[in-house]
């Protein structure tokens, strides 16, 4: 066999795998970029989910804790806080009193992904069910204060969610 014939077929062959071998390396490139944004969508989506449990149980939080403020008000215009109406009421409470214990529980588990943030959820959570409890035990208390600690609570969720979102 000839030189030149070997050389003109290793030139026939290159041209031909060259194509082959960048198709091959451009699929396995493209393979990798689809699993990793599959990876990251995965990620992503994992965020959301837990972002948002955490902003409906915050919400449901700030209901029950509207909610509780609803049947106080109620309280003080009974005439008989022993009768009929102020029993029920009374036994909302307890149940408030119980999910709301939940719901602190909740927000306590689920500010974990909010290293930074979720802290101050926490804690205003915890503020605003101590002063509910102090305003049953002393039987004094003003909604404004309450209502300041509800809106230092909503803040302090916005920038927990936010941060579970990578969004600060």
């Amino acid at each position: 066999m000839d030189f030149s014939a070997v050389k003109d077929w290793v030139d026939a062959l290159s041209k031909l795998a060259t194509p082959f071998a960048l198709v091959w390396i451009g699929l396995l490139i493209v393979k990798r970029v689809e699993m990793r944004k599959a990876g990251v969508a995965r990620s992503s989506d994992f965020k959301k989910r837990w972002a948002d449990n955490f902003y409906d149980t915050s919400q449901e939080f700030m209901r029950s804790t509207e909610r509780y403020m609803s049947i106080l008000n109620q309280f003080q215009l009974i005439t008989d806080p022993d009768g009929v109406h102020g029993t029920k009421l009374q036994e909302e409470l307890s149940l408030l009193n119980v999910r709301l214990g939940e719901l602190h529980l909740a927000i306590r588990r689920l500010s974990y992904f909010a290293p930074t943030k979720g802290l101050d959820a926490i804690k205003t959570a915890t503020s605003v069910q101590d002063y509910l409890a102090e305003l049953i035990r002393s039987r004094k208390g003003s909604f404004d204060k309450l209502i300041s600690l509800q809106n230092a609570f909503n803040q302090a969720v916005r920038e927990a969610h936010a941060e579970m979102l990578d969004f600060e």
